[in-house]
């Protein structure tokens, strides 16, 4: 789903879903869909998902099968990662299921507990889950007693500017590889993707942007701690 330096097009969104398409019907080993409650997906990889609206499915997807935050490095056993915008919990059960050491948070407690109830019926250890709103990386070491961070992936829809804005130098560079969809709705944002992108370089992170094939709006950075 990304490319870097290309614009999105209509022929490349209509090719892109039928692609999806195809790789939902063959990387899906079950379903259940209910009128009320969760609905429930298995796929082939063995992990299952609770969920419920469609986009959480097509997450599921980009995430857990096409694995878009691992496009520049892949999760490895024995990582310490954070889970910024844990949603529905994709990644971190991807990245519990790797062997990692996962600290997931979101602010939105209905997502979280339904990332708690794919975390028991996966049956995976290895993660720790908090209902909370991120304000900066500062924050979030200093009462998690967290020393470092092998893998930071943020998915925050458009609270990524804030949060990096208001942390320092010295927990930026405890991390050693991050991984980020960015948000670029308004000018605003604009101003800010380019001030975080150019602050992370000057930082020492090689970093890399991809656009999204589908959405204008969206891209993915991956940052390595040179």
């Amino acid at each position: 789903m990304l490319a870097e330096n290309r614009r999105p097009d209509l022929m490349t969104a209509a090719g892109y879903y039928l692609s999806s398409m195809v790789t939902l019907a063959t990387k899906i080993k079950g379903f259940r869909w209910h009128a009320k409650g969760d609905h429930w997906v298995k796929l082939r990889n063995g992990l299952s998902f609770y969920w419920q609206k469609p986009m959480d499915l097509w997450e599921i997807k980009e995430v857990a099968i096409d694995r878009q935050y691992e496009a520049v490095k892949s999760l490895k056993g024995g990582e310490v990662v954070i889970d910024i915008g844990a949603g529905i919990g994709d990644f971190a059960l991807t990245a519990a299921r790797a062997g990692a050491t996962v600290l997931a948070f979101d602010k939105d407690n209905n997502r979280v507990n339904r990332l708690k109830k794919n975390i028991k019926t996966n049956q995976l250890t290895g993660i720790k889950v908090w209902v909370q709103e991120v304000k900066s990386l500062d924050e979030l070491m200093t009462s998690h007693r967290i020393r470092r961070c092998d893998f930071l992936k943020v998915d925050c829809e458009g609270a990524e500017y804030p949060i990096f804005k208001q942390s320092s130098t010295r927990s930026l560079q405890r991390v050693k590889h991050m991984a980020m969809e960015a948000h670029l709705f308004t000018g605003k944002m604009e101003e800010d993707f380019d001030r975080l992108v150019a602050r992370l370089r000057k930082l020492g992170f090689d970093c890399q942007v991809f656009n999204n094939e589908v959405h204008r709006q969206l891209k993915m950075v991956f940052a390595t701690n040179r």
